[in-house]
């Protein structure tokens, strides 16, 4: 039931642009994300919020780290409506981390799903980095222990828990997939099947 809406997505793989250190996680303003009260942007949430879980059950931010990106000082990752089940288009830290499913893929520790960077989508059905216009808040909302929410319609964030929420590239429950691997995976799917690079 992953991102199942794929109409958008290229046929051609374009290739990744060289490698550069990713920024740090967070969720950019503006992003809706689903909780007990319905989707509320990640701006306006608040400790004690219920949010919406991967697994399904309702989970309560803990904290809330806040930061602001100076405009024309970043780059953002541009995620067109559709691509990976959002309704509509969304902007990402290129660090922040996406889950897929990635059950039928052999060579990826037998995982079921995977977290990989948004910065693995640059290149592929239409998604693209540009640069913040103006002073753009990012927001990591922070629970007990490490989560994936709902946000934008269908898209799956992962967010960090309260002993890992400065240590986001530290191994966790999840899988975690780099930025390369996650890339050749993408590019794989498309070429199999650019309608079902999700399924």
């Amino acid at each position: 039931m992953f991102m199942q809406d794929l109409t958008r997505l290229i046929a051609r793989a374009t290739p990744m642009p060289v490698a550069r250190a990713l920024p740090r996680c967070g969720l950019v303003s503006g992003t809706l994300i689903e909780t007990a009260q319905g989707w509320v942007r990640v701006e306006e949430l608040r400790r004690g919020d219920l949010v919406h879980s991967f697994d399904g059950g309702l989970r309560e931010v803990v904290a809330l780290d806040r930061d602001w990106l100076a405009p024309g000082k970043v780059e953002l990752v541009h995620l067109a409506g559709g691509v990976m089940g959002n309704c509509a288009d969304v902007a990402l830290m290129p660090g922040q981390a996406l889950l897929i499913d990635c059950w039928d893929e052999p060579d990826v520790d037998g995982a079921v799903v995977a977290l990989v960077p948004a910065a693995a989508m640059i290149g592929l059905s239409g998604t693209s980095l540009a640069q913040t216009r103006g002073a753009t808040e990012v927001v990591i909302p922070v629970f007990a222990e490490e989560e994936v929410v709902h946000a934008q319609g269908g898209l799956l964030l992962h967010c960090p828990g309260v002993g890992s929420r400065t240590r986001h590239s530290e191994a966790g429950f999840f899988t975690r997939l780099s930025r390369e691997r996650a890339h050749q995976l993408l590019c794989k799917r498309l070429q199999q099947s650019p309608s079902l690079v999700w399924a």
